[in-house]
């Protein structure tokens, strides 16, 4: 179940070929599907601010991101 102060919570997701917005609150119980994707090092996941984001898919949904880049930490250098 998702922290009930979980309000707004979307994963935007692009293929090459399409985007995807996912609303997290309503696929919360299918979440868990993203534990291979989000754990796979050949796969770069690009986000922006993303401490929030990694914060509520680990302690919500067991998601671990791995090889992630932040493009805010990123401009702050």
């Amino acid at each position: 179940m998702l922290s009930p102060t979980l309000k707004h919570r979307c994963v935007v997701f692009d293929t090459g070929d399409r985007d995807y917005l996912v609303d997290a609150l309503a696929l919360h119980d299918q979440l868990p599907l993203l534990r291979p994707l989000m754990a796979d090092p050949t796969v770069l996941k690009v986000l922006h601010g993303g401490a929030n984001d990694i914060g509520w898919l680990q302690r919500d949904a067991h998601v671990y991101l791995v090889n992630i880049f932040d493009t805010e930490k990123a401009a702050q250098v």
